[in-house]
């Protein structure tokens, strides 16, 4: 996507960043398109009005302490921060691509492999966020970037860290069409509900449309809670697992581990494998099409940087979920990710890629934190399980077997405590309440 131009007002700078342009800009902020020498970020700006806002800015404070927990190589990472000073902001990783809401509209409905590997992206994705201990809460086609390498699922903004019960009570925060039944009833609200809304955005990126419909805000709601989706011409097992994600009932719902284990070929308990374990299984699919894997049509014209070759055609089926892009940065976050110069301290709770207890609740100003890259993803030792014949996709490569070469990242037995103050709540509209700062389409 292209940015904007800067309006009168527009600071022309934010700590070490040049803003050359406009991304977007929603109720909390604006997102510039940044340079720090050679590199691109995506900046979030607090809007001026709320910058003396104790509450507003808390919110945004806790952006950042939320969104630096989940592993990078799922998000667009944020790289640095500065929540103290009088132009509090968030960079983070651009993305230059559309959202998958804007990449339908343009194109058309996904089909084949191009579906196939947005479903395992976004559901590795989920996993890495809920590994951490976080809720999306927002999870809908407007959210997930689809950069040259993959899709990104972005703005952690109405996210929230869940208690040990991993449950929290819930004001009606999110998009209704992609919400599920318990968030529309303000029940309480547990990882399920962003299963059922992957599975919804799964829906929008196979039929161009939501599976409740997208007429009035009562009628959808009304849907959601009493009607059956409408899936369209989803086919075969992902019709399949996109069913189970869209059961009334949170409890019949597969978790993010298992979802991502029947996409990638093997049904067996989730549990017996470690949720680092199950990320970097998607990582090798990714591997596997290195240069070959273009999520859609066409895609690398819409969103290559300049100078990038045009990925080859074709690509073998039983790899056609190396979308997972966002795992192949992890194997490279180095380069990957837009890290500053300069040094500093990252942000409390541990190194950015790790899975780390959140920080302490914030009740006032904190000093500004610079946040440097992680170190790179390791690969996990494990055994060849048998896959299901129920699986989505054509069994994987066996599980990763090459002997970790030094630490991996750290797994949490324990959940974190859950932070005590609630997020803003969103607009009950199809549009996104927010610009991350990572790019929009």
């Amino acid at each position: 996507m292209e940015a904007g131009a800067l309006r009168s007002g527009d600071p022309e700078r934010l700590g070490p960043y040049e803003l050359v342009g406009r991304l977007g800009s929603g109720g909390q902020g604006t997102v510039f398109l940044a340079r720090n020498g050679d590199r691109q970020a995506a900046v979030k700006l607090l809007h001026a009005e709320l910058t003396a806002d104790e509450s507003a800015r808390a919110r945004f404070i806790r952006e950042i302490e939320v969104a630096k927990r989940v592993a990078p190589f799922c998000t667009a990472a944020i790289i640095d921060a500065d929540a103290t000073g009088d132009r509090p902001y968030i960079a983070s990783e651009y993305v230059p691509g559309p959202s998958l809401n804007k990449l339908v509209q343009d194109q058309g409905p996904l089909t084949a492999a191009a579906l196939d590997r947005l479903a395992v992206g976004t559901a590795t994705a989920l996993v890495s966020i809920h590994q951490a201990d976080v809720m999306h809460r927002d999870f809908k086609p407007h959210n997930v970037l689809i950069g040259p390498d993959g899709p990104r699922v972005i703005d952690f903004g109405v996210a929230r860290a869940v208690s040990g019960t991993a449950t929290v009570t819930s004001r009606v925060i999110g998009t209704p069409a992609y919400m599920a039944p318990e968030q529309l009833q303000g029940h309480e609200v547990g990882t399920a509900a962003d299963v059922f809304c992957w599975a919804a955005t799964m829906v929008f990126a196979s039929c161009g449309r939501p599976p409740f419909g997208q007429d009035t805000i009562p009628a959808v709601i009304n849907r959601v809670l009493h009607e059956k989706p409408d899936l369209g011409d989803l086919q075969g097992p992902l019709r399949t697992l996109v069913t189970d994600c869209l059961a009334k009932d949170p409890a019949l719902r597969p978790d993010a581990r298992r979802v991502l284990m029947r996409l990638l070929g093997h049904d067996e308990e989730p549990r017996d494998r470690p949720a680092a374990e199950i990320l970097t299984a998607g990582s090798e699919v990714a591997a596997e099409l290195t240069g070959d894997a273009t999520l859609t049509r066409g895609l690398s014209t819409v969103t290559a940087p300049e100078g990038r070759p045009e990925p080859r055609p074709g690509g073998r089926r039983s790899a056609v979920l190396a979308g997972i892009a966002v795992l192949v940065a992890a194997l490279g976050l180095a380069g990957g990710l837009y890290a500053l110069s300069g040094g500093g301290q990252p942000l409390p709770g541990g190194r950015l890629g790790e899975i780390a207890d959140p920080p302490a609740e914030s009740t006032g100003p904190t000093p500004a934190h610079r946040i440097s890259a992680p170190p790179r993803a390791r690969r996990w030792p494990s055994t060849s399980p048998t896959p299901s014949p129920g699986a989505v996709r054509t069994p994987m490569t066996p599980w990763p077997s090459a002997q970790p070469s030094g630490s991996a990242p750290p797994v949490p037995s324990d959940p974190p405590s859950e932070h005590p103050s609630d997020p803003p709540t969103g607009p009950a509209t199809g549009e996104p309440s927010e610009p991350a700062a990572s790019g929009s389409g």
